[in-house]
């Protein structure tokens, strides 16, 4: 089958390493934005908000946080599995979206639109040559006594909490083909 848009789907993989020297180009980027906001959502209310941080030193200090929040009460497993991902939640990505949801919609509906724009903005930078990786580890940015500070950092609105984090960027790996698994399928006729 000659489709791109289904290639795209069969091709994307979640990359957790990004090569921290190669930029994406802002007119890439305006792109994505576009495809964002494309996204369809509950009733067409769009009550979502990307915060789209281009600054790899501001992603830095914001994953030192998290990991440094994670960290703090964390288990032998979890600290375990952030070692084996060298403390690394953004993994060098030089583009981070921040999706966030009117508190009051944030329940099924509000995460369901933000699961959405995550796909949207996944599958856009597939198809222009960019890798991507869903991040829900953002959200320690998002709690605590420093969360009005990061909310402002993003400029998220005031009456918005996280939902979803998208790390956009050119790939320093090669993703994990997906083995299908056909039992997660029920027919019914």
């Amino acid at each position: 089958m000659d489709n791109k848009v289904i290639q795209t789907i069969k091709d994307r993989r979640s990359i957790r390493a990004y090569k921290k020297d190669q930029l994406v180009p802002q007119e890439t980027i305006e792109i994505l934005k576009e495809c964002a906001l494309y996204s369809p959502t509950a009733q067409n209310k769009q009550e979502w908000h990307f915060s789209f941080i281009e600054n790899p030193t501001l992603i830095l200090e914001m994953e030192e946080y998290i990991v440094s929040e994670i960290l703090k009460n964390a288990n032998d497993a979890i600290k375990e599995r952030m070692a084996s991902i060298n403390n690394k939640v953004v993994y060098d990505a030089p583009l981070l979206v921040v999706i966030s949801v009117d508190r009051e919609t944030l329940g099924y509906y509000g995460k369901l639109d933000a699961g959405i724009a995550a796909q949207n903005l996944c599958l856009a930078a597939e198809s222009l040559g960019l890798n991507s990786v869903m991040l829900g580890m953002v959200a320690p940015l998002f709690k605590g006594d420093k969360s009005d500070h990061w909310k402002t950092i993003v400029k998220m609105p005031e009456t918005h909490d996280f939902a979803i984090a998208v790390a956009i960027g050119y790939g320093a790996m090669e993703g994990i083909k997906k083995e299908l698994d056909y039992s997660k399928i029920s027919v019914v006729k």
